[in-house]
């Protein structure tokens, strides 16, 4: 059954190396084919597939969602360092006008 799994890690892979170098809407559109695939492999190859073989890739998918975790952490927390960049910036601004 490796046949039928190792073609959804190899897109969960893909999907990991995209999160860094493409755009949101491409990461997506690769999240859509995982999930069309894993549920045509479930539908066609589901009774088959043993709980070891889907716990691998389980496994796999939560590893991924916690690297997607760690890229949005990561994302707010450069938002909320450009926010108070610019407010002290306007701030700055804003008194030197007063001066």
């Amino acid at each position: 059954m490796d046949a039928v799994l190792a073609p959804l890690h190899a897109e969960l892979d893909a999907l990991d190396a995209a999160l860094t170098t493409a755009s949101g809407e491409d990461c997506a559109t690769l999240l859509g084919q995982y999930d069309a695939n894993l549920r045509k492999a479930m539908d066609v190859h589901g009774a088959i597939l043993g709980a070891d073989a889907l716990q691998g890739l389980l496994q796999h998918q939560h590893d991924l969602s916690a690297r997607m975790r760690l890229l949005r952490d990561e994302a707010a927390s450069h938002l909320q360092q450009n926010r108070t960049s610019l407010r002290a910036a306007h701030a700055y601004l804003q008194a030197e006008s007063l001066a």
